[in-house]
Formats: structure tokens, sequence, C-alpha cells
């Protein structure tokens, strides 16, 4: 997956801002635009946006803010109408500069991305809801998705594929850096918990019923000392739904990311193998069994150069992107023709525009 396709649903919805395909009859069309005609506002080489079409983009992105439960307040319109303008007047172009070979790249990306965001939802009906409360039908979002999908592969392909970063660049920031490297100490566990809370109200027991859970707990400890399975007896045992089925064992955690204080202070002062006492926290009575400590430590180079190596490269190309957006509108001979829109178009940018304002006509 790309490193600028989006990777949730959420996100997917909130990049809704290109205008949708025009579903209306040519004839429905023409009869609008003898009542009103549709003012063109950008003019560029192989393509030219209509008033209609960044009014279409700018109601797609208040939708797609909508289905997240947030709004945009009217003083933002203009701005935020300028930033849509501009990216729509980038797609136009990244797309009449796609080869046939990044299409076909983007639509298998585009097809990959859509069966994993189909898969976050409960079915299809479901997904299909969200996008419909999001302005968009299921047609709609992959053509936005693989126009997206096209634009990063243009990109990637005459961008991010020159960038070129060479490995002394990477050893001397790791070098100067030493401190982000920096490892600390880690522990791997098990437990069985004993929950001490009611599993419909999720309320605290009665002290009886506590009292029970305690012993149910120290039985278990002893048979765990004895040689007892331990991953057997937490998945017989455990009330902790997201480790039972795992035979107890949590994910690997430094100190003060465990956020569970008793739990935390116990496993750092275990040895590996060891079963602790039982221990009681907000969530009943644990015994715990320390897998692994990993002493803290400086990552190696060798770990971490493609991870830096590729962050590098981004940076580059973030660092190249608005030079060659700009080179490109040059190139594309692009005039928006509305001089407020072309002024907050290069206010968002935050540089002069490189946009040229409209041909004089003799």
């Amino acid at each position: 997956m790309k490193k600028f396709i989006i990777v949730s649903a959420a996100l997917a919805l909130a990049l809704a801002t290109l205008p949708a395909a025009d579903t209306k009859s040519e004839t429905t069309a023409k009869k609008q635009n003898e009542l009103f005609p549709d003012k063109v506002l950008v003019k560029g080489k192989g393509f030219e946006i209509k008033d209609s079409e960044l009014e279409e983009s700018f109601i797609a992105y208040k939708a797609s803010l909508a289905a997240r439960r947030e709004s945009l307040p009217e003083s933002k319109r203009e701005s935020t109408e300028a930033q849509l303008l501009d990216r729509m007047i980038l797609t136009k172009m990244l797309m009449q500069k796609a080869t046939d070979a990044d299409k076909k790249r983007a639509k298998e990306t585009t097809d990959t991305f859509i069966t994993k965001t189909k898969g976050q939802f409960e079915s299809e009906e479901k997904f299909t809801q969200q996008l419909k409360a999001a302005g968009m039908s299921p047609a709609e979002f992959r053509l936005r998705m693989e126009e997206q999908a096209t634009c990063e592969e243009v990109i990637e392909r005459e961008l991010k594929t020159k960038i070129k970063v060479a490995d002394e660049r990477v050893k001397k920031w790791y070098d100067e850096h030493p401190e982000k490297f920096q490892q600390s100490e880690i522990v791997r566990t098990s437990h069985i918990l004993i929950s001490t809370l009611d599993r419909e109200t999720q309320q605290p027991l009665s002290a009886t019923k506590k009292k029970e859970k305690e012993d149910q707990a120290k039985k278990l400890k002893i048979l765990a000392e004895r040689g007892g399975n331990f991953a057997e007896l937490a998945k017989q045992n455990s009330d902790d739904p997201r480790s039972r089925d795992k035979g107890g064992e949590l994910a690997a955690f430094a100190r003060g990311q465990m956020g569970v204080p008793e739990y935390e202070t116990a496993a750092f002062t275990m040895k590996t193998n060891q079963i602790s006492d039982v221990i009681e926290t907000q969530y009943g009575y644990h015994i715990i069994k320390l897998l692994e400590k990993l002493p803290a430590k400086k990552v190696p180079l060798s770990e971490v150069s493609e991870q830096l190596k590729n962050l590098m490269v981004d940076e580059e190309l973030r660092d190249q992107m608005p030079d060659y957006f700009d080179k490109l509108k040059i190139d594309f001979k692009v005039e928006i023709l509305d001089e407020k829109l072309r002024a907050r178009v290069a206010e968002v940018n935050g540089t002069a525009s490189k946009v040229a304002p409209p041909t004089a006509k003799k």
C-alpha cells in the first residue's frame, strides 16, 4: 500500500473532496446551463474546471465531515474552497500525466484497499451505509480512490523513485541522534485474571463474592507453582477474553506503558519463568508468569537503517512536491480566471502563485 494512500475507512471518507461523477443526462445538463451558465473557474492545457465542479467538491467535503460528526465554520469556507480547487487542479494535471502502467497499479492498489476497508465493517451493507452518509455510492468511492491512487503513482514514478539516500547519510543521522534509539527494558508476561467485576454491570462484586474469587486465584497459583501448565490454566480459568485463548499471553511492554501499576511493578521485579503472588488490581486478581525480560539497549543501525532511509526519502519528497506542482502548473498553462480565487489559492499555498493570470484578450 502506497505511503499516501489512506489506511482506514474514516480517513478514506475524510478525503472525499473530489466532485462525484456526473450522473445527469446531457439534455438536463444542457438545459440547466442555458438557464444558469456554468462559469469556468480554471483553464489549463487539456482541462478546465467549472463552478459546479468546485461546488460539488465542497458539498462532498462537508458531507465527509458530517459523517464524522464534524462541521465547517462559514468563516473557513473561502480558504477551504481554495484548497479544494488547488487539489482539483493538481489532480487534473497528474491524471493527464498518468501512464497505462500507473493506472494498472492504481487499480490493483484500489482493489486491495477497498477489500481491506470493507473488512473493517460488520457487513458490506454497513460499508455502503457509511459511504452514503458521506454522500457517496460505492462506485463513486471506487472512482475517487482509484483517481487518488493514480495520482500517487505518478508522483512516485516522477519524483520518489529518483530520490536516493546514501548509507553514509543514514549512519550520520543515526550517530548524531543516539537518544532516539534507546530501547527501554521490556517484559513479556502471561497472566490468569480472576475478575472481581460483575459480568453484566461491570460493578465491583460484594465482599463475600470477592473473597471467593481471591480463594480461587490462590488455588490456581498453587497449581501453577506445582508444575501445572500455565497456558492451559489460563485458557480454562482466566476472565481476560483478550489473552485467554493465547494462554494468557499479553503484548510486551516497557515501564510506564502497561497502565496498571500493580501489574507492572510485579512484572519488572520478577525473574524469567517465575510465578507471582496473587496481585490485586482494579480488574481483579492476577497470577502472573514472566516469560521474558529484555534489557534496555541501543537499537542497532542494522535494525532501523531501512526505516530511516524511507523516512528521509519521504521528507525529501515532501520538500520537492511544491516546486514540482508549481512547474506542472506552468507546463499546463494553468489560469485561474477568478481573481479572488487566484489570490486565495496563492494564500493557502503560502507563496506567490505560479498560476498565470487570465490572458488578456486582444
